[in-house]
């Protein structure tokens, strides 16, 4: 139906040149392709033209359906590991370990009128006590639980650090006083 169509008339219409008006004819005249649909209709590979358009950089579809079981199980157990906790640590654990972009260490000190390396102790005691119970638990055993351990130890130390703003110092005056005995 569509070749009855002047092409001229149309682009002229339209204000496009012909060519584009012969291209889109084309589209519209041509089969529908379905991406559910297999490649090859005899083959029992079953591969259909999704698999072929598939972003290789993004992980296959178990990979990432397992990433998120764990999540999911990991997200279980951080509740019921948070439930056994002091308010000072289950602030910590939520403002610092588990946040998205945690507080300082100065402000939970501030917060708890402690310094920052009790902070960072605290902290330190918080992960020792949900690493043990991740392996009481039976949900990590201790290598793999090392392997986290030495990974977030890097990321740690690639991680930028605030810089502390420096007070300004009061100039003192530099009066002096010569004094004779």
């Amino acid at each position: 139906q569509y070749e009855k169509v002047d092409t001229k008339l149309i682009a002229e219409r339209l204000q496009v040149r012909e060519k584009d008006v012969l291209e889109m004819q084309k589209r519209l005249s041509a089969k529908d392709v379905y991406l559910d649909a297999p490649i090859v209709h005899d083959s029992a590979s079953g591969q259909t033209i999704h698999d072929t358009l598939s972003d290789k950089r993004q992980l296959p579809i178990d990979t990432r359906l397992a990433k998120l079981q764990m999540v999911s199980i990991f997200s279980d157990h951080i509740e019921e590991f948070a439930q056994g906790l002091e308010e000072r640590d289950h602030i910590i654990l939520r403002e610092r370990i588990l946040a998205e972009e945690p507080v300082t260490l100065q402000e939970l000190g501030n917060k708890f009128r402690v310094s920052r390396e009790r902070v960072r102790q605290l902290e330190d005691k918080i992960l020792q006590k949900f690493r043990e119970f991740l392996l009481e638990k039976g949900f990590l055993d201790e290598e793999t639980l090392e392997d986290i351990v030495a990974k977030q130890s890097n990321k740690q130390s690639n991680k930028p650090t605030r810089q502390r703003k420096k007070q300004p110092t009061q100039k003192s005056s530099s009066k002096t006083c010569n004094k004779t005995p």
